[in-house]
């Protein structure tokens, strides 16, 4: 695979080192004349100085047998530029590019550039924790097929005090048992949840993901 790479700064180099390590034939296109040869002299690969949202410098770099052009630089409106030339001028099948500002991933995607927002990235990974803290117990039973797991439900929770009948649960959920005060109850549809709660679901693998953030709030 040959891959075009635009940008600068160590998640930048880390991930042309990676690249590297994976066998991929790897390009870098420089602005800076200083950055571009410290990439030469560490990564010892193929580093052309110019502009990436220059016709003639992406040609140079092999555009035109590239199959990914990412873009990575610290200004949006270049790695938005550079993606669309590399792929309306040289046909590039896959151009993905940095959007620094999260609030400009739509408007890249709606360009029809692929876009990634590290801030994003970053923000989700918190949040998916903060649905994997509320997870007490997770049991796979019948060989895989379901998923028993014991999920906290904490104040704010949307599904606080709403008669079970009445929760739009995702397909393949079902609640087994609502744990209160050290107590278990086999729930019906006019029983309701409280804050402090546990609910033990039994959910097929493929919804597990779905029921988890059901039940931990984040489909408020």
């Amino acid at each position: 695979m040959k891959i075009i790479m635009t940008g600068q700064g160590k998640e930048f180099f880390f991930l042309c080192r990676r690249f590297l390590e994976k066998g991929y034939n790897v390009t870098l296109i420089c602005k800076d004349e200083n950055e571009g040869k410290k990439l030469f002299r560490d990564l010892k690969i193929s580093v052309i100085e110019g502009d990436p949202c220059d016709i003639q410098t992406l040609k140079h770099a092999g555009a035109e047998i590239a199959d990914v052009f990412l873009a990575m630089s610290e200004n949006d409106h270049d790695n938005l530029i550079s993606c669309q030339i590399s792929a309306n001028r040289f046909g590039l099948p896959r151009v993905i590019a940095l959007a620094n500002d999260p609030e400009n991933v739509e408007i890249f995607e709606k360009l029809g550039v692929k876009a990634f927002s590290i801030t994003s990235i970053i923000a989700s990974l918190i949040e998916e924790r903060t649905a994997t803290d509320n997870i007490l117990n997770l049991q796979p039973a019948a060989r895989g097929l379901v998923n028993i797991t014991e999920v906290k439900i904490h104040q704010n929770n949307p599904v606080i005090n709403k008669p079970l009948r009445s929760l739009e649960l995702p397909q393949n959920i079902l609640i087994g048992i609502i744990v209160r005060n050290g107590k278990a109850i086999v729930p019906g549809g006019n029983n309701c949840l409280l804050a402090g709660d546990s609910v033990v679901l039994l959910s097929l693998p493929e919804n597990h993901g779905k029921a988890i953030k059901f039940f931990s709030g984040e489909n408020k």
